[in-house]
């Protein structure tokens, strides 16, 4: 319930911090947020852990053949779709976080893995 989540706290200023000396009526409102990071898991790392996986099969396949390029490059567009489908779920901030790290390190392998076909 939201009555556990919000703490609030009836104080005044001190005199002393003031530069008029005047004492004042505050209020100190606290709110606990937490994130079920669950669902996160089973619908973004779990599946870019997938696709990701799956660039290990391009290896199965012969190293002459042109397949190989071809399914690590549509791993690739399924990859950056899927990132373009999750970015619309999660909140625009300006900084990296742990799920944004995670999936450019899946980006980073699968561009390895076209890397590595192309040369072949």
């Amino acid at each position: 319930t939201l009555h556990h989540s919000v703490r609030m706290l009836c104080t005044q200023t001190k005199s002393k911090d003031s530069s008029t000396l005047t004492v004042r009526p505050q209020l100190v409102l606290s709110v606990s947020i937490s994130r079920h990071s669950s669902y996160f898991f089973w619908n973004v790392e779990a599946l870019m852990f997938l696709i990701t996986l799956m660039a290990g099969g391009t290896f199965a396949c012969a190293r002459d053949a042109s397949d190989r390029l071809g399914l690590s490059l549509t791993l690739v567009l399924t990859s950056v779709a899927f990132k373009f489908v999750i970015s619309a779920d999660l909140p625009k901030i300006s900084y990296l976080t742990v799920l944004d790290v995670y999936v450019l390190v899946c980006f980073a392998f699968l561009g390895l893995v076209v890397l590595e076909n192309s040369l072949c």
